[in-house]
C-alpha cells in the first residue's frame, strides 16, 4: 500500500529532511527492508510517501510519529571517528540497541557507505539525550583503548576458520568481549591479526590459537556404507547418527544425499572420537547385515490373539529378542502372511514362538470343540430316557 503523511511542525520537517537518508536508514532498522519512504525536497512540501507492506507502512508512521514527538523535544550530533561507529553498533547492533533502549532515544548512525561522517544522532528529552551521549563516551574511551595483536596460524586452517568465523566469534565474545579478527587474503601467508581492548588482546590471542590448535588436532576418515543402509542412520531425525554425535564429542558425521549410490561417509574430529565414531557405525552396519526378512502364515482367526491388548502377545515374543518386529496384516484384510524382521538368529526363534503359540491355539479349540459335539451325542440318549419315563408315568 501507498499512504502519506504530513509533518505540519517546519521544525519537524527541516530536521527530518536534513537527516536523509539517515532518517529511512533507522526507521528501516526498525520495520524492516520492504518499505521506501520519498522524503520531501522542494520547500513547503511536508509530505513523506510510504510504501510496503500494510502491516510494515503502519509501522513506519507509527515511528515516524514517535521521531517527531522527539524532535519536538532534543537533537544532538556527536562527532565520533568513523572507525569507531562499527564497535560502537556491536554485533548485529546490540551495543546501539542497548543504550537505545536503557535511555528511551533514537540513536541514528551515519550509512555504512559514508566513511567520512562524523556525526552520531540522538533524539530523545535532553536529559536522556545527555545520558547516552555519557554511555557513548564511555565506550568511545573504551574502544581507544583496542590494540592489534597479530598471531601466527599455518594458512592451511585458515578456510576452516573463516567458515566457522561466526560461530568462532561467538566463542571468543563470549569468553573476551567484543573481539575482531582478521584473515589474509588466500595466499597472502599465516598472520591473522586480532583487534581487542590492551586487557584482552593477550587472552583473547590465546583462545583463538586454542581454536587452531582443536583443527590441527582434526583428521578426517571415511568410512563406506552400504546406501540401503543409509536411511537406517538418519531417519527420525538423525537419531541414530546424533546419538553417535554425542557419544563421540560432536564429531562431524556427513552421509551422502538422499537416494545417492556413493557409499562414503565422512567423519571429522579429533583422532581419537574419530576412531570411536567410525566403529560405532561399523559395528550397526555390521548387525544391519545380519538382519533378515521372513515371511510365516498365521491363519487370520488367530491374528487378533496376537494383537490384542496393544499387541501383548507380540511385544513379550519382540521383547526376548532385540530388535526383531512382527508385522500382522491389517484388521479384517483376511490375509495370513505375517512378516518378520530382525537379527538372523532371532527370526527362527520368534517364528517358532509363533508357531506353538498356534498349535496350542488349535488343542485349545480342538478340545473346545470335542466337549460340544459330546453334549450333542448325548441328547438322544437323555431324550430317549426321558420318553421311558413318560410312558412309566403313564401306565
Amino acid at each position: 500500500i501507498t499512504k502519506e503523511m504530513v509533518l505540519g511542525n517546519v521544525k519537524v520537517r527541516n530536521a527530518i529532511v536534513n537527516l536523509g537518508n539517515k532518517f529511512i536508514q533507522s526507521i528501516k532498522e526498525d520495520c524492516g527492508g520492504n518499505v521506501t519512504l520519498n522524503l520531501p525536497t522542494v520547500k513547503g512540501n511536508n509530505i513523506i510517501v510510504i510504501k510496503g507492506p500494510e502491516d510494515d507502512v503502519k509501522n513506519v508512521i507509527t515511528q515516524i510519529q514517535t521521531m517527531v514527538d522527539e524532535v519536538h523535544k532534543y537533537v544532538f550530533d556527536l562527532k565520533v571517528n568513523p572507525k569507531f561507529h562499527k564497535y560502537l553498533i556491536g554485533t548485529n547492533g546490540v551495543n546501539v540497541k542497548k543504550i537505545r533502549y536503557l535511555t528511551n532515544t533514537r540513536i541514528i548512525f551515519p550509512p555504512e557507505t559514508d566513511s567520512t561522517n562524523e556525526n552520531i544522532t540522538i533524539v530523545g528529552k535532553k536529559e536522556n539525550v545527555n545520558i547516552a551521549k555519557a554511555k557513548l563516551e564511555v565506550m568511545i574511551a573504551d574502544i581507544s583503548n583496542v590494540i592489534k595483536e597479530r598471531v601466527e596460524i599455518d594458512e592451511k586452517n585458515h578456510g576452516t576458520l573463516v567458515v566457522n568465523q561466526k560461530e568462532c566469534l561467538n566463542k571468543l565474545e563470549k569468553e573476551c568481549g567484543d573481539v575482531k579478527i582478521e584473515f589474509p587474503n588466500l595466499g597472502a601467508g599465516d598472520r591473522v591479526v586480532i583487534s581487542d581492548r590492551k586487557a584482552d588482546v593477550a587472552f583473547s590471542k590465546q583462545r583463538l590459537l586454542d581454536h587452531a590448535k582443536v583443527l590441527e588436532n582434526t583428521i578426517r576418515a571415511v568410512v563406506n556404507v552400504d546406501p540401503k543402509y543409509h536411511n537406517y542412520f538418519v531417519a527420525r531425525r538423525g537419531e541414530i547418527i546424533n546419538r553417535i554425535i554425542n557419544d563421540c564429542n560432536g564429531v562431524s558425521i556427513t552421509f551422502p544425499k538422499i537416494a545417492s549410490s556413493n557409499s562414503a561417509v565422512i567423519i571429522k574430529g579429533d583422532k581419537i572420537n574419530v576412531e570411536e565414531a567410525k566403529r560405532k557405525i561399523e559395528e550397526i552396519v555390521k548387525d544391519l547385515k545380519n538382519v533378515i526378512e521372513v515371511t510365516m502364515k498365521v491363519p487370520p482367526k488367530y491374528h487378533y490373539h496376537f494383537v490384542a491388548y496393544h499387541a501383548e502377545v507380540i511385544n513379550q515374543i519382540c521383547g526376548k529378542y532385540n530388535g526383531v518386529t512382527v508385522t500382522f496384516p491389517q484388521v479384517n484384510s483376511n490375509i495370513s502372511k505375517v512378516l518378520i524382521k530382525g537379527h538372523k538368529d532371532y527370526v527362527e526363534k520368534v517364528k517358532n514362538e509363533i508357531d506353538n503359540i498356534i498349535i496350542d491355539l488349535r488343542r485349545s479349540s480342538g478340545a473346545v470343540g470335542a466337549t460340544h459335539r459330546g453334549f450333542r451325542d448325548l441328547r438322544p440318549a437323555v431324550q430317549k430316557k426321558t420318553d421311558m419315563n413318560k410312558n412309566r408315568s403313564l401306565r
